[in-house]
């Protein structure tokens, strides 16, 4: 087998449209008839068929003082009066809940759905949440990962006199019968939270990484993180780590970099990846000012299955050069740049017969 150069590939590859600090976005319901609809293409962590059994999201603020009665359910999207794009309100599959049974800004599981549905890698769903019976001056927010501009092919739609499309992208979980979990659409983000880490030289840890592994045998030449350097003279290196041992260093001076810059891309030397080990891309502060790196948290670390990646990458830290420590549940924006990939082609002897 042979290693085969590529233009830059990132893995995972940054969220469109997020260059500043990650936030989340609210989007309320508080009258009959209004509605709020997910939208996007399955997709299945092994890309095959599923059943969808619940749906998890985040709500936002929440007020329930009528004791009004949410519907969740499954949809085709509307093929006829799209765009936005927004379910075809037939509900397929449902699940009610009161309004006061979810908590704000903590991740909700819904009960099971009347039935399951059957789902394909790649096809077309909306979840649609609105009231069943709106009783009294209630209102519900749900919170979805804010973007600079409204995306094409996944996303949130908004109905209240007419429909309208969100710039966000879906914060939301398909859970499957085979204890799997799915979303719609690769740029959704299932986050029960976001995280800022800040660290300095005399912090615990002084140093934070993307702990992954590669399934295949390959080269990067760069990474990317989602971090603020906060002010000049703020110094730092980004580190490519096998284990412990460093591979390669990318010393910055922060009178380099625009301090008001989030999404930061690094080149170095070609390194050569290999399946079955443990890597580290780490950010390591060098002067005792702090520096942030930017990430999420999920309320179970399965969930990562919906994201690039999937579980094979989380948050790790460690002090004064010591052993790592990993956070299942959460990961740093972050990712490295693979300069060539494995092209399957055996070089080589063939095997002796009855050897």
């Amino acid at each position: 087998m042979a290693l085969q150069s590529t233009q830059g590939v990132f893995l995972p590859a940054p969220i469109l449209g997020v260059y500043g600090p990650p936030s989340l976005t609210s989007t309320l319901i508080d009258a009959s008839g209004e509605k709020v609809s997910w939208f996007g293409p399955v997709l299945t962590p092994d890309r095959g068929s599923k059943n969808i059994t619940k749906v998890q999201f985040l709500p936002g603020a929440i007020t329930s003082a009528g004791g009004s009665t949410m519907r969740l359910s499954l949809q085709n999207l509307d093929a006829a009066t799209g765009n936005p794009p927004r379910g075809d309100g037939t509900q397929d599959q449902t699940v009610d809940f009161l309004a006061s049974a979810p908590t704000a800004s903590t991740w909700y599981q819904t009960a099971a759905l009347s039935a399951t549905r059957t789902v394909t890698h790649g096809e077309q769903l909306a979840v649609v949440l609105e009231f069943q019976t709106f009783l009294g001056s209630d209102a519900f927010n749900v919170q979805n990962f804010t973007v600079g501009s409204v995306n094409g092919s996944s996303g949130l739609s908004h109905f209240t006199a007419s429909w309208a499309a969100a710039a966000v992208v879906p914060n939301i979980i398909l859970e499957f019968d085979d204890g799997t979990f799915g979303t719609l659409g690769a740029q959704s983000m299932p986050a029960a939270s976001l995280s800022t880490d800040s660290v300095n030289t005399g912090t615990t840890p002084d140093e934070i990484a993307l702990q992954f592994t590669v399934p295949f045998s390959c080269k990067c030449d760069g990474a990317w993180l989602s971090m603020y350097p906060v002010g000049a003279g703020r110094n730092f290196d980004v580190v490519l780590y096998a284990g412990t041992s460093a591979l390669v260093t990318v010393s910055v001076d922060a009178e380099t970099v625009a301090i008001t810059q989030r999404l930061m891309i690094f080149h170095f030397a070609e390194q050569t990846l290999s399946p079955g080990t443990t890597y580290y891309l780490a950010l390591k502060p060098t002067t005792a000012s702090n520096i942030s790196l930017y990430g999420v948290t999920v309320s179970n670390a399965n969930h990562f299955q919906a994201m690039a990646g999937g579980t094979t990458m989380s948050f790790a830290g460690r002090t004064d050069a010591g052993a790592w420590s990993n956070t299942s549940t959460k990961r740093p924006f972050a990712g490295i740049i693979i300069s060539a990939l494995d092209d399957g082609v055996s070089t080589g002897s063939p095997g002796v017969i009855g050897g």
